[in-house]
């Protein structure tokens, strides 16, 4: 094996927001289709059934974590503060990731700790309330297990925000692929031994492996951990972009937490369904719309105070380039949904919940255009150092979304609850394309 050119490899320089918008769309689709595939074996293996929805369940908690605290919100705050550092001295740079780096850990030890001793309250009243007590506690049980992952996650956030200053997209693209393949070996190893247990140590693994890629790379760029505190930046700094930026995000794990408690009360298999139907709708808007924001938000972060001319165009191209693409999405999910459930789901123990499943997908193929915008939108208010907006967006719709999909699952059950999230989706897209609007003018 040739270790100069695989050191090549991982150390790719992409400059061109398009270049390195497909290059993460690429990367991504691997990764999506690995998750198409991992969700695929989780569905034969288990059904629909009252062990998935415990799995499904399990995340809540430890992804709420993670969303609040690290996702957005770290590249959002840290690479504004790390790319001006960058420019005026590397060594300089460098200390602020240590002083950022030990500041998330401690923050997230901290909330993983209270959080797992807060996990049977908040499992048994607002998670999954309409479980019996003995599936309560397996939920639990998993995500106490689970809340090792945003540690690890958090920290690989920090190394990936490193990487995408330095233009480094193939590790940052990489990294969720590694992630994947942790969960798989979880499904068709682990699970062997643990049953849904080893699917959730997968989990672990796989985060595990998410950090190693993006910490390796990030080292031989120059950074090292310093065990002696240094602060670069104020705290105060920091966590004004921090704070509101992780408030922004707190609207989806809002409705996440509501879709879940809900789907509790319809009957064991709804979380399983309802979570696979919006995996496999969505995976092509995830796919474009998350990658060409990610690409574009560096470029918007350093063009939104020194060059208007250039942030309207970089965010006019790129709006325009993923709407036309999930156009193409939402109309291919349409006519061609019900083969590409019984290709992908229609087999062992989760037959019998297919066609369910293929209905629910018709629904979430109308959310395919705003879902797959919105990431460009908050990522560019984020850019216009703005976050409050896309918060007080997200709270006055998720208020809309909770009594929308209380009346609705009632009456329709998983159909309603399907339609509720749809309906959110949009008014979150129509309201933060409003109001940025108003705001580039």
């Amino acid at each position: 094996m040739d270790f100069k050119k695989l050191k090549k490899f991982f150390f790719l320089e992409t400059k061109s927001i398009t270049k390195a918008g497909f290059l993460l769309t690429f990367l991504s689709s691997l990764s999506a289709i690995l998750g198409v595939f991992r969700d695929a074996l989780l569905a034969s293996i288990f059904g629909a059934s009252k062990e998935l929805d415990i799995y499904f369940a399990s995340f809540r908690i430890p992804d709420f974590l993670y969303s609040i605290l690290i996702f957005g919100a770290i590249s959002a705050a840290f690479i504004p503060f790390f790319n001006q550092l960058l420019k005026e001295n590397r060594e300089k740079a460098f200390l602020f990731s240590n002083q950022f780096l030990k500041t998330i850990l401690l923050i997230l030890f901290s909330f993983s700790i209270i959080l797992f001793f807060l996990t049977p309250l908040i499992i048994k009243k607002i998670i999954v309330p309409g479980f019996d007590l003995e599936s309560q506690k397996k939920v639990i049980f998993l995500t106490r297990i689970m809340l090792i992952q945003p540690i690890f996650l958090g920290t690989s956030s920090v190394f990936g925000s490193i990487l995408q200053s330095f233009e480094r997209f193939l590790a940052t693209g990489l990294a969720p692929i590694f992630y994947n393949f942790g969960i798989i070996i979880g499904i068709l190893i682990f699970a062997k031994f643990w049953s849904i247990n080893g699917v959730a140590y997968g989990v672990i693994l796989g985060a595990l492996l998410h950090f190693l890629l993006q910490f390796l790379i990030a080292k031989n760029l120059g950074f090292s951990f310093k065990l002696k505190f240094k602060k670069v930046v104020p705290f105060k700094k920091i966590f004004k972009l921090i704070g509101p930026r992780s408030l922004s995000l707190l609207s989806r794990q809002i409705n996440l937490i509501i879709i879940t408690a809900l789907a509790s009360t319809i009957s064991y298999g709804a979380i399983s369904i309802f979570n696979l139907a919006q995996n496999f709708a969505f995976f092509g808007a995830n796919l474009f719309g998350v990658s060409f924001a990610i690409a574009a938000f560096p470029k918007l972060a350093q063009d939104a105070k020194t060059d208007k001319f250039s942030f309207k165009k970089i965010f006019n191209e790129t709006f325009k380039k993923t709407f036309l693409i999930l156009v193409f999405l939402t109309l291919f999910y349409l006519f061609f949904g019900k083969i590409l459930i019984k290709l992908v789901l229609t087999h062992g123990k989760f037959i019998p919940s297919s066609n369910l499943t293929y209905q629910v997908l018709i629904i979430f193929s109308f959310g395919i255009i705003p879902w797959g915008l919105t990431p460009l939108l908050v990522r560019t208010f984020f850019a216009l150092e703005d976050a409050l907006t896309p918060f007080f967006i997200g709270i006055f719709s998720d208020l809309i979304f909770l009594i929308l999909a209380f009346v609705l699952t009632k009456k329709f059950q998983i159909y309603g609850l399907a339609f509720s999230f749809i309906f959110l989706c949009w008014i979150q897209f129509l309201l933060l394309n409003f109001f940025l609007k108003l705001k580039k003018k």
